[in-house]
């Protein structure tokens, strides 16, 4: 990708502002306070946007808040490595959420599917320690894990999109999926808790079906001892008495009746024919009829003293009878009130027993999980968190030895640039994970040991170098914003030979005041 041309609407102290850049080395020259940083900040608000006032330090839109007044607004539009033309319109609003990006085909309107940090790509922090070479400013400093990333994948495959971040994050999602490191949850502890819940149900059920053989047999016992309650009370009811001692009671008592009674002697008869006499005689006018009345009388105090009693067929043997039904009959009630207790529990036994069994019988109808195929599942899944452990740690073994492989050809190419800017007399320079870099002398010597010019020189080899091993034969711009403040002309006059044969493989856009610089290269732009 390169920068064909950008187009300040407004943005800091330009309005209606276009630059256009060729291919090769680009010189915007311009004195101090002219609006270099801005035109570079500008670049960079069109490809990562205007930043928002949350911040400490003051953002794009406000430090750039336009002199003219309105808000930041401009585009850029670019050379795509498949040759399109793509526009970049960016206007600010007044909080990040109110701006407005637009990424659109400049031939021909339609909107472009990438982002604007995808068609530049890198990151902005990246963006600053490799594409864009402020001025005095050397040191990596901050967050590198970018960088390092895409070095670390070129190493392994010729190819920074193969990002091992994302394999790691993958096998660490599965990971979580499975057994979560912390706190609940996770599909190995689901199953686990699924098998102890199907055994724990198996051995309920295990006593329930206990249980509901018990209560069958119990269920046939009760059964089997209401029938015969029931048969000895249907027995004990024909064998009442009740009706025949009523009738014994009956006949006792007309017997007792008949007993206070005594039969009529003659004598009563012969003293009632004296007085019927004696009646007869008085009507007839006899003397002596008188004589008939005390006759009368004493025939019947003789009756009286000479009656007997009325036969009664033996009441006695009756009373012993009734006597003996009586106590049967109280021996029976007695015994059909036992059984029919008896039999009452039983039924009421019989029925709770019953009602036990609809309840076991319902609670054994649920279907049964199946603990095998739970096992086989957890064997699984503990296959695969074994497995998927060992390819993440076996990724962060590869990751780091990785790691460790891109320095070598970070220092090879580092090397030839920082020999041929000092001349020859720096062959060699380490560089480490963390871009902390030396120089061989005698011996490998830090940084620290060496002029500022040096220092800038160093690090500008290394930020070319590293270009070099992320974009590769890929065309993509650098930004140089008076990067020669602290260089001797020797150095410098070769630095300046080094980025025009830079030209056929990037492009390269050095903002400088540097008058020997101008007036040795064709510029772009002369700021005012």
């Amino acid at each position: 990708m390169i920068i064909k041309k950008i187009e300040i609407v407004s943005f800091g102290k330009f309005s209606n502002k276009t630059i256009e850049f060729s291919d090769g080395l680009n010189v915007i020259f311009g004195n101090n306070e002219s609006g270099k940083s801005t035109i570079i900040n500008f670049i960079y608000s069109m490809f990562y946007g205007f930043g928002d006032n949350r911040g400490k330090t003051l953002s794009l839109r406000e430090k750039y808040t336009p002199w003219s007044g309105g808000v930041c607004e401009g585009k850029i539009t670019v050379v795509t490595d498949d040759g399109k033309n793509i526009c970049i319109y960016r206007k600010a609003g007044n909080a990040k959420k109110y701006d407005i990006l637009r990424v659109y085909d400049a031939d021909t309107g339609e909107e472009y599917s990438k982002t604007p940090e995808e068609i530049i790509g890198v990151g902005h922090d990246t963006f600053f320690k490799t594409l864009c070479i402020r001025q005095l400013s050397s040191a990596f400093e901050g967050n590198n894990e970018e960088i390092i990333k895409k070095l670390s994948n070129i190493s392994s495959s010729g190819d920074e999109t193969l990002n091992y971040e994302k394999a790691q994050k993958i096998l660490e999602g599965i990971r979580r999926e499975i057994q979560p490191q912390r706190g609940q949850g996770g599909e190995l502890a689901s199953v686990t808790s699924r098998i102890a819940e199907a055994k724990k149900m198996q051995l309920a059920k295990s006593s329930l079906k206990a249980e509901l053989q018990s209560v069958n047999t119990l269920i046939d016992q009760t059964e089997k001892e209401v029938s015969g309650l029931t048969k000895k009370e249907n027995f004990l009811k024909n064998e009442d008495c009740t009706i025949e001692i009523a009738r014994l009671q009956g006949r006792l008592e007309e017997m007792h009746k008949k007993s206070s009674q005594k039969e009529i002697s003659l004598f009563y008869w012969a003293g009632i024919l004296c007085l019927i006499f004696f009646a007869i005689t008085m009507l007839l006018g006899f003397n002596y009829s008188y004589l008939l009345l005390p006759l009368s009388l004493v025939f019947f105090i003789a009756g009286f003293i000479k009656r007997k009693p009325i036969a009664n067929n033996n009441p006695a043997n009756t009373e012993a009878e009734l006597q003996k039904l009586m106590k049967n009959q109280e021996t029976n009630n007695k015994e059909k009130e036992a059984v029919s207790s008896s039999l009452f529990e039983a039924k009421k036994k019989l029925e709770n027993l019953k009602i036990r069994k609809e309840s076991l019988l319902i609670s054994l109808s649920g279907k049964e999980t199946d603990t095998d195929t739970l096992l086989q599942k957890k064997q699984k899944l503990e296959a695969k968190l074994h497995t998927v452990t060992i390819a993440m740690e076996a990724l962060s073994n590869a990751r780091e030895n990785m790691q460790k492989n891109f320095t070598p050809a970070l220092n090879r190419t580092a090397s030839e640039y920082f020999s041929y800017i000092s001349g020859g007399k720096y062959s060699r320079i380490f560089c480490d994970r963390e871009f902390g870099v030396m120089i061989e002398t005698d011996l490998p010597r830090e940084s620290g040991f060496f002029s500022g010019g040096t220092v800038d020189q160093l690090y500008l080899s290394v930020r070319l170098a590293l270009t070099d091993m992320l974009y590769g034969d890929t065309i993509c711009p650098i930004f140089l914003d008076q990067p020669f403040l602290q260089y001797d002309n020797e150095r410098k006059e070769r630095a300046i030979n080094l980025l025009e044969n830079l030209k056929h493989k990037r492009q390269v856009i050095l903002f400088t005041s540097d008058e020997t610089v101008n007036s040795a290269n064709k510029e772009t732009e002369i700021l005012t």
